[in-house]
């Protein structure tokens, strides 16, 4: 008679339990690439690494999509992989979805992170018809002078630019038009419609303003994105951003079909930029999200791990002790104001009031406080805070001086004014198992910089040697306009000098010497 071990059915992995189903479809998961691509937050050298990040993404997705359709059991063990990131708007609808998600556990538990977009339609200009006409005017006016100019060249016989400087000429002449109609007996059909494009337009923007505002004023917004967050058991990361990058561009290239009816339709719905609302001394009201939010999520029990605000800070933060708190368990934090890339030149340091300097270093000091991270990533490029040195006062200097590092394995500082003694500081509390190491455009307000390069050879040349640890040193004082000129000029003489030493013509010498001085590559210590 046969045995009943010999009778049982072998085990497939059916059978196996739900715990380790989702461990085995967790190796599906990457959250780093997931957040990259979901959010446009690419950090990268090259398109190359750009496209690689997407493709890891959609080939991760598919093959999730794939084990979905296997069985039932599969269905529900993957199918909240693929819902890990959400974007939410300062909005009702982003509220009701929010809300609703949190009420479905096999939905809520697969949330890791939440990319918020604080678009603002400011007071000021839903008041005011004739002021939210003149701002869009404005930059109609720039394309009809780009375009004359385009035009106006030999070589330029484009069509699409002649259609696009007629069109826009045609609205601002619509327009004026409406608010002054001695010109006019009767109307041109294309131009009323133009008109009527305008109305519809202020009216979304005042839609939208009262329907922030009452978000706002009563405090349900923060309130109930918290209290439907906590449900959500596996949330660590937050960006906080003042604009959806994803899809908020409209402006027409001078070379693309970008004009029309639609196309006017959608370009009003667009909400301006901060520093645009800033110029017209509106006031910023969803500032105070940034650090609300945060310490909202950890008085109700999140623990976030990942912070990305790109705007400034609250200028009127309850308690800046409650924000440090509540970034007291961050992993990773990556700052950039006013981020370059997306904007039209840059905001001199110096011309930002006391008030903003203040509010921008307090506010970072408070999450430099904390003592797990892992990644750090400031950047003040677009402040302009490069080139030679100025006279700017130290930005995060105390922070810097003062920071407990021993986590940290990735450091990217970009165009920040320092002094000697506080890059010194900064360099000795670096742990000795970095991984990353990156200073782009800082300047020395005092001192030199053989202390900090000494104190950075000793700590990461053995690491770099064992391929451990990776160094980029450039810009700043390192790559200002006169070093530029002397290393290309230099260079384009003595290419094949440079070949045979292993440099490479796309990075200035001084860059390199520097990277390789700590790295400790061919380059004796100094003296």
């Amino acid at each position: 008679m046969s045995s009943p071990q010999r009778l049982q059915r072998p085990r497939g992995i059916l059978s196996l339990p739900l715990e380790i189903l989702h461990q085995i479809f967790s190796y599906f998961e990457k959250p780093q690439e997931i957040y990259t691509v979901a959010t446009g937050s690419y950090v990268v050298e090259n398109t190359e690494e750009l496209h690689e990040k997407v493709q890891i993404e959609n080939n991760r997705r598919q093959s999730i999509k794939a084990a979905r359709l296997v069985c039932r059991l599969f269905n529900e063990v993957a199918s909240p992989l693929l819902h890990v990131c959400l974007g939410l708007g300062l909005d009702q609808e982003s509220v009701d979805f929010v809300e609703h998600l949190s009420t479905r556990p096999s939905l809520a538990k697969g949330l890791r992170h939440v990319s918020l977009w604080l678009d603002y339609w400011p007071r000021k200009l839903a008041l005011d018809l004739r002021q939210f006409a003149m701002i869009h005017q404005g930059y109609f006016q720039q394309r009809c002078d780009l375009l004359r100019r385009l035009l106006s060249t030999p070589l330029n016989i484009n069509p699409v630019s002649k259609q696009q400087l007629h069109f826009y000429e045609e609205v601002l002449e619509a327009w004026d038009a409406y608010f002054d109609t001695s010109n006019y007996n009767v109307m041109p059909r294309n131009l009323f419609s133009y008109q009527q494009c305008l109305l519809n337009g202020y009216e979304n923007y005042q839609q939208r303003h009262r329907e922030q505002s009452r978000l706002l004023a009563e405090g349900s917004f923060i309130q109930k994105i918290t209290a439907s967050l906590v449900r959500m058991p596996h949330f660590n990361s937050l960006l906080l951003s003042e604009f959806n990058r994803l899809s908020r561009d409209y402006s027409p290239s001078p070379g693309e079909e970008w004009c029309g009816i639609d196309w006017l339709g959608q370009y009003l719905r667009v909400p301006l930029r901060w520093e645009r609302i800033e110029e017209l001394h509106a006031e910023l009201v969803p500032v105070k999200i940034l650090v609300d939010l945060p310490v909202a999520l950890h008085r109700a029990g999140v623990k976030l791990t990942e912070l990305d605000p790109t705007g400034e800070g609250s200028r009127n933060a309850s308690s800046w002790d409650d924000l440090s708190t509540s970034c007291r368990e961050l992993k990773k934090f990556y700052f950039a104001p006013y981020e370059p890339g997306y904007i039209q030149g840059s905001i001199p340091l110096e011309v930002l009031s006391a008030d903003t300097r203040a509010t921008i270093n307090t506010f970072v000091s408070a999450i430099l406080s904390g003592q797990c991270l892992q990644s750090l990533h400031l950047d003040l490029l677009a402040l302009d805070d490069s080139g030679p040195p100025r006279n700017n006062s130290d930005t995060f200097g105390e922070a810097l001086a003062t920071a407990q590092w021993s986590c940290l394995k990735r450091l990217m500082l970009s165009g920040l004014t320092i002094n000697q003694e506080v890059l010194g500081k900064m360099c000795t509390a670096l742990p000795d198992n970095l991984e990353q190491f990156a200073m782009r455009f800082i300047n020395l307000k005092s001192g030199v910089w053989s202390g900090a390069l000494d104190i950075l050879r000793d700590k990461l040349a053995a690491r770099c040697m064992q391929q451990s640890c990776e160094v980029d040193i450039s810009g700043g004082e390192i790559g200002w306009q006169e070093v530029w000129e002397v290393n290309f000029a230099w260079a384009e003489t003595h290419s094949r000098w440079l070949e045979s030493w292993g440099f490479i013509g796309q990075k200035l010498i001084t860059d390199q010497l520097f990277e390789r001085y700590v790295s400790s590559a061919g380059v004796g210590k100094i003296r």
